[in-house]
């Protein structure tokens, strides 16, 4: 009986001395190219980085949400360069943590003028008014999906952003002509209006944006988090403020278009009918800078508000194309304005909203987020008095802004 007990416990002690081998033998490696450092040095650190790798993805006091859940621990290891690509290829993972998000947006498009038709009011001939109505835009679904690595022990991130935005103007349709004398409407790309005809003017557009980049957060404050497994470094572990700064690159593809149509309200072969369309297409690249501030409240910070902001300049090609296809009295007519330009766009974006840490690795957040795309709204340059009067096109724009405006709901996790 005892002889049974005494093979149990050696070839215990067999197994845990071939895995700890195993691992001095890893670390040695790892370690070989640093001068002075002994075996049991090796062995020191490579115990080490088992106790900051069972911090995960932070203390459940804490939540995911901040950065030094594990404390000292990995603020102190020796051979972490503080670095975490550079730490990742040399086996230095001491608390990384990997996150991923997904955002649904619920986003509404704003043009500062796209019109849909405009209503000349002549009644009174001193006395004349123009009604400019624009195309109007409806909240529609869309995306964003977020993605990085992240050093708990300062909190620097590489993160990756793909956001799909898309907004539509289901359309307005009234008679092409007016039953009240004096009272007229006029359509882009509609010269010719016969009566019978009804006029359709519908719009969409699409946004994809590429966002890769850095960012880093300074954390000021306490909230007094006293619990142990919060770290030894409380007042950096359970802020009470955070101000991050942001940098990277972005890679934005936007278009939107506008259909007029005119037809017999009862189709009717050979009826004048006529087909305008208005289209941009913008690509591009650049650069992108962003700041934001955070305020946590609560048990150990486990609800936060929070205010982003940034700005991009984009350099890419705008493309404007205005076309015509008219079919009256059985002649076809057909016109067509292109332009192709280099422009630098500016953007700008705010969003604010609150996250809640539900465990220490999920946590929702919710809010509010604006978007400006400078210059790619309606040219009123592009179109002259003659060629408003060729092709249709009125305008009256002066900001030319493509803007997006909704609300957003995360879900994002980290391991």
């Amino acid at each position: 009986m005892n002889f049974g007990k005494g093979f149990t416990v050696a070839v215990v002690v067999l197994i845990v001395g071939k895995i700890v081998t195993a691992e001095n033998l890893a670390s040695q490696a790892v370690y070989a190219t640093e001068p002075n450092i002994t075996l049991q040095e090796t062995f020191d650190a490579t115990f080490t980085s088992y106790q900051c790798e069972g911090c995960g993805c932070g203390v459940e006091e804490c939540g995911c949400g901040a950065p030094a859940c594990c404390g000292d621990e990995c603020g102190s290891n020796p051979y972490g360069t503080g670095n975490i690509l550079a730490d990742s290829l040399h086996g230095n993972n001491c608390c990384r943590q990997y996150f991923i998000g997904v955002d649904y947006l619920y986003m509404q498009a704003n043009f500062s003028e796209m019109v849909a038709f405009v209503e000349q009011d002549d009644r009174d001939a001193l006395d004349r008014k123009d009604t400019f109505h624009p195309q109007g835009f409806q909240f529609a679904s869309s995306y964003r999906l977020q993605g990085g690595i992240r050093d708990g022990s300062s909190g620097f991130e590489w993160r990756f952003n793909f956001t799909q935005l898309n907004s539509y103007a289901p359309g307005i349709t009234r008679d092409a002509v007016s039953p009240t004398p004096g009272l007229d409407y006029i359509f882009p790309l509609i010269p010719n209006l016969s009566p019978g005809n009804e006029i359709t003017a519908s719009a969409r557009t699409r946004l994809n944006s590429y966002d890769i980049g850095c960012a880093k957060p300074i954390m000021l404050g306490s909230l007094g988090c006293d619990d142990p497994g919060c770290g030894s470094s409380t007042a950096y572990s359970c802020p009470t403020w955070d101000f991050a700064w942001e940098a990277g690159v972005r890679f934005a593809d936007v278009a939107w278009r506008q259909d007029i149509y005119s037809q017999p309200a009862t189709p009717t072969p050979g009826a004048d009918q006529t087909h305008g369309v208005n289209r941009m297409r913008f690509g591009g690249a650049g650069l992108r800078f962003g700041l934001g501030g955070r305020r946590y409240f609560g048990p150990h910070g486990c609800f936060s508000v929070f205010v982003n902001g940034d700005i991009s300049l984009l350099v890419g090609t705008v493309e404007v194309t205005s076309t015509r296809d008219a079919l009256e009295s059985s002649t076809n007519f057909n016109s067509k304005q292109q332009l192709e330009v280099r422009n630098v766009i500016p953007v700008t974006e705010i969003e604010a909203g609150l996250t809640a840490q539900i465990t220490d690795r999920l946590a929702f957040t919710a809010g509010y987020t604006f978007g400006a795309w400078h210059d790619l709204g309606v040219r009123q340059e592009f179109y002259p008095a003659d060629q408003q009067a060729e092709l249709g096109v009125y305008s009256f724009d002066d900001a030319n802004i493509l803007a997006f405006q909704g609300c957003f709901g995360r879900l994002e996790a980290c391991f």
